[in-house]
């Protein structure tokens, strides 16, 4: 619908759309459904929101070339993604859009299951690179800003899921380009160094035995995902603007959660809270840990110590002393504020026929400099991390 802004020009119109977006994770299968701004790219109201763990990337690297999704796990993905969709058409939402990130690019028949979830929702699931991938954790972060998303403001955006991270800096001045940080690191990469590295064991069926972890093992898994990553850029060393987005099953909700702090935007995170709560969480049974993880669609209380692992281990990295947490729903804002191919109704993406749409294209070159973590396959990652284990100690 459309409806008239006040001002001294009296012929604006604002186009308002109800879209919903799906951001397919490694993890988790998230749906934001708002009602949007078309024209100004802003939010009016979020309907509704959640997100559904689907184990994908876990699944894959559990596969016989850690390279394949089960025929169960995309039968699993297929029913949760059916559930969200009709929940959507209740709110009265039927145009949609969606992406699927780094397992479906890493998985040799991605392709197929994003294939047939595009059919169940009746637009293209993009296979996004890591960098629009990135992009898209921006755009989230900055759709949550409010008055200090006009670019006055320098904003790095930290975006870390089940098999990846992405941290984005778009500076206010306009002039510096854009800057990317980012590598094929994620909770389920973490497990697997956790099982692999550390224990020198196997994944084998089904979910691990995590709990408990010892401190030793703590430290030893943060030093084997830190070799993972690139050194710092000089951009992101230390920085005080950074806003880590996710949500409830984030690893900065959880430390929020273990920390006593309440999951709520602006809240921060200090390096010192995420050292203290990965240290009260060693040498706990699942059963100890359920407190952190008790709610619905949580994940296992098996990932609570591996997430603190992996967040620890960047925040020593980048050597960052605070950081802000926006609770979100994956990157479904960036999607549902995006002018760009996500909703081109010439591509045949956004189903909305009403003829108040209004699409805006912005065909200016995006220029950045691409400074990656190692972008490496979670189980190339695992082998590595083996490989300099025997090294280590083939030299004792």
């Amino acid at each position: 619908y459309q409806r008239r802004v006040r001002g001294t020009n009296p012929t604006v119109m604002v186009s308002i759309v109800r879209r919903g977006a799906f951001d397919i994770g490694s993890g988790a299968t998230k749906l934001l459904v708002a009602d949007v701004d078309v024209a100004a790219g802003q939010i009016v109201s979020e309907i509704f929101g959640r997100e559904i763990p689907v184990p994908f990337g876990g699944d894959m690297l559990r596969s016989f070339d850690q390279a394949t999704l089960s025929q169960e796990m995309m039968h699993k993905g297929i029913e949760v993604l059916a559930s969200l969709k009709k929940i959507a058409e209740d709110h009265s939402c039927s145009s949609f859009c969606g992406v699927g990130t780094e397992v479906f690019r890493r998985a040799s028949n991605g392709h197929v299951f994003l294939g047939m979830a595009s059919n169940l929702i009746g637009s293209k699931i993009e296979i996004v690179t890591q960098e629009m991938e990135a992009e898209l954790g921006w755009a989230t972060a900055k759709a949550y800003q409010g008055g200090e998303s006009d670019g006055s403001v320098e904003l790095i955006s930290w975006d870390s899921g089940g098999a990846s991270f992405q941290m984005v800096c778009h500076h206010p001045d306009l002039t510096t380009p854009n800057q990317i940080w980012m590598g094929g690191l994620g909770t389920s990469v973490t497990v697997a160094a956790l099982v692999q590295q550390v224990r020198s064991s196997t994944l084998g069926e089904g979910a691990p035995m995590i709990n408990p972890v010892s401190e030793v093992e703590a430290r030893s898994l943060i030093a084997c995902l830190r070799e993972c990553m690139s050194p710092a850029p000089d951009w992101l060393r230390g920085s005080s603007a950074v806003v880590a987005i996710g949500g409830y099953n984030s690893m900065f909700a959880v430390a929020c959660r273990v920390s006593g702090l309440e999951q709520v935007s602006g809240q921060q995170l200090a390096s010192s809270q995420v050292q203290s709560a990965l240290q009260n969480c060693l040498e706990s049974t699942d059963q100890e840990l359920e407190r952190y993880a008790d709610f619905q669609d949580s994940d296992p209380s098996g990932l609570v110590v591996p997430k603190l692992c992996l967040l620890a281990a960047v925040f020593e990295h980048l050597e960052l002393d605070m950081i802000g947490y926006q609770p979100c729903t994956g990157s479904c804002a960036g999607m549902l504020v995006s002018q760009d191919k996500f909703w081109d109704v010439n591509l045949g993406i956004d189903q909305t026929n009403s003829p108040d749409v209004i699409s805006v294209h912005n065909d200016d070159p995006v220029s950045y400099t691409h400074l990656r973590a190692h972008e490496t396959p979670e189980h190339l990652v695992c082998r590595l991390l083996l490989e300099k284990k025997k090294k280590k100690n083939n030299k004792v």
